[in-house]
C-alpha cells in the first residue's frame, strides 16, 4: 500500500490513530516459494519450472500459487510460456487493453528478448521504438531506463507471450536474432 492510498478494508477508519502499522513485505526467495507451493499444493516442481514460477510471479506467493495451479502435470517445453489462469490474465490484460498495433509488436519483442533495449527493439522493428513503447510506459506496463526496457511486473510479459500465437512469437524471435546478428 502506497502512503497516499487508504489502508485496505478501511482499517484506518476502524482503528484508533497510531494502531495501524503497515509493514513492507519483500518477495519470497526461490526456496521459500518452493515451500509455499509444496505446502499448499502438495506438489513439487522441477527446478526449471520453479525458477520460471518465481520469475513470472516476482516472488509474490499469491501469483505463484495461481500460476502453479494452472500448470499441467506434464513438463513444459523450455520456450513455452507459462499458462496464465484467467484471474491473472484478466489482471494483466486490463492494463494491456488498447496497446495493440506497433506498441503491441514492440511489447512482444521486449517480452521475447532476454535483455530488451530500445535499440534492439528498434532494429528488430526497423523503426524507432521510442514512440511505440511510450504509450506502454505511460500506462505503467514498462519502464524506460535509458536504453533499457523493463516490464513493471513480469506478469505483463507473460500475458503478452500467452496471448501471442506461435507464428508471431517465431517471427519475433527471427527479427530479434537478425537484429542481434547485426
Amino acid at each position: 500500500v502506497e502512503q497516499d492510498e487508504p489502508a485496505p478494508l478501511g482499517l484506518d477508519r476502524h482503528l484508533p490513530p497510531g494502531r495501524l502499522h503497515q509493514l513492507p513485505v519483500a518477495p519470497l526467495g526461490l526456496g521459500a516459494l518452493h515451500e509455499v507451493l509444496h505446502g499448499r499444493l502438495g506438489r513439487s516442481f522441477p527446478r526449471r519450472t520453479l525458477h520460471r514460477l518465481h520469475q513470472v510471479s516476482a516472488g509474490n506467493p499469491l501469483y505463484a500459487l495461481e500460476l502453479a495451479r494452472a500448470l499441467p502435470r506434464v513438463r513444459l517445453a523450455a520456450d513455452e510460456p507459462l499458462p496464465l489462469p484467467g484471474s491473472l490474465r484478466e489482471l494483466a490484460q486490463g492494463r494491456l487493453v488498447g496497446l495493440a498495433g506497433e506498441t503491441g509488436r514492440a511489447l512482444l519483442l521486449c517480452a521475447l528478448a532476454a535483455e530488451p533495449t530500445v535499440a534492439l527493439v528498434s532494429a528488430a522493428m526497423e523503426r524507432d521504438a521510442w514512440a511505440c513503447l511510450r504509450p506502454a510506459a505511460q500506462r505503467g506496463v514498462v519502464e524506460l531506463e535509458g536504453e533499457r526496457v523493463r516490464f513493471v511486473h513480469p506478469l505483463f510479459a507473460s500475458a503478452i507471450l500467452a496471448t501471442a500465437d506461435l507464428g508471431l512469437r517465431r517471427d519475433g524471435h527471427r527479427r530479434l536474432a537478425a537484429a542481434i546478428g547485426e
